[in-house]
């Protein structure tokens, strides 16, 4: 009997990496919007699931082969879509076949993005690489967008060969959402340089491309959008696009605040200096930036909640654990967050001496994570001796 179970689960574990491989190659190509694909494959998430338990023991080739593909399908759920990349990188080897580290590699460099670059970039390149030495276009064409789709200033030169490949590999019959990466790399190379308003017209004629295309816009552009309509200071702009993606998501039943959503529409409304809805969201993007590994952001972006509300020494403690979670997650400090940061370091400056601040932000280095809440939504400031 067991022997009969054994070969039950492996006959499991290669029916449905079959299934994944496949559905991974047709998210590569864009061949069904987002939404078909989602309904197409989402409903065997368990089963992926199930099928990568069994192959995490037994079949570390088939475990990194399923991820791509299972973790499109987990979109909808976060925790466990961070989860499969997190167990299966210690599984990554050069010993794999070239086509499952190239799906591996290149999934895991777009689940990252710009928010690890550390991460994300090396795994992109070499995705880039095997997939133009396998001619697979479509892969190596995501992988360039992925080296050519920067926010960050002083990003290698890297970037801009991406962009000219990206041309190089474009066809004029691939489907508009695919196209679209390369139209919305530019935009983020505007950014780069500081050329905000550029890169918000450019990144509107994206989403018009999209629009046209009738597949609809993706989280990730509409939530681009709002970070570009922070950055030229059109604020209302940005905030009417997250209420109407938080509304977008509440239809799909998607309440979690994962999206990075809640945290562009806490940035905005901190600069805008809209306290009560910020205070009532931010407990739950704080719970979110736990989960999701945005420790960092999320307690940049609360200083300045902190500081508009009278408690510049809350503030400046808030402003030393995110410039510790910083170095300790390797993140760059994005220039939205900056932003925030900056605003409440004006604030503090003002009410508090240079050597309080001082002080603060050394012991602010040190604080605990349980200790944040605290910090950010307290109606009183901390005393000295905190």
């Amino acid at each position: 009997m067991a022997g009969d179970e054994a070969a039950t689960r492996r006959r499991h574990v290669a029916f449905f990496r079959a299934w994944f491989e496949a559905a991974y190659e047709q998210h590569l190509w864009a061949r069904r919007t987002a939404p078909e694909w989602l309904a197409a494959y989402a409903p065997d998430a368990d089963n992926g699931l199930a099928a990568l338990e069994h192959a995490m023991a037994h079949d570390a080739e088939s475990a990194v082969a399923l991820v791509p593909g299972l973790a499109q399908a987990l979109a909808r759920r976060h925790a466990e879509r961070f989860a499969v990349w997190h167990r299966t990188e210690r599984l990554l080897a050069d010993t794999l076949p070239d086509g499952v580290r190239a799906c591996w590699q290149l999934g895991f460099g777009q689940f990252w993005g710009v928010n690890s670059e550390q991460r994300s970039r090396p795994h992109a390149r070499a995705a880039a690489a095997l997939f133009r030495a396998a001619g697979h276009a479509a892969g190596e064409y995501r992988a360039e967008s992925i080296l050519a789709y920067t926010i960050n200033p002083g990003t290698d030169e890297r970037a801009d060969a991406a962009l000219v490949r990206l041309k190089e590999l474009e066809r004029a019959d691939w489907p508009a959402d695919l196209r679209f990466l390369r139209r919305w790399a530019e935009a983020t190379r505007l950014a780069s340089a500081g050329r905000y308003d550029e890169a918000y017209e450019a990144g509107q004629a994206c989403m018009e491309l999209i629009r046209q295309s009738g597949r609809g816009g993706r989280l990730i552009h509409e939530n681009g959008m709002m970070y570009l309509s922070i950055m030229t200071d059109r604020l209302d702009d940005a905030i009417e696009r997250g209420l109407a993606g938080m509304r977008r998501r509440l239809a799909l039943q998607r309440n979690a605040p994962a999206s990075g959503t809640e945290l562009l529409l806490l940035s905005a409304w901190l600069l805008r200096g809209d306290i009560a809805p910020a205070r009532e969201t931010g407990p739950a993007v704080w719970e979110a930036g736990l989960a999701f590994n945005q420790k960092a952001a999320v307690a940049d972006t609360l200083t300045l909640l902190a500081a508009r509300d009278g408690r510049p020494r809350a503030a400046v403690l808030l402003a030393g654990y995110a410039a510790a979670e910083y170095e300790r997650g390797a993140t760059r400090r994005l220039p939205m967050y900056q932003r925030c940061g900056e605003a409440a370091a004006a604030i503090a400056a003002r009410a508090l001496p240079a050597e309080a601040i001082a002080a603060l932000q050394e012991r602010g280095r040190h604080w605990p994570d349980s200790g944040v809440p605290a910090l950010a939504f307290g109606t009183t400031d901390v005393d000295d001796g905190a």
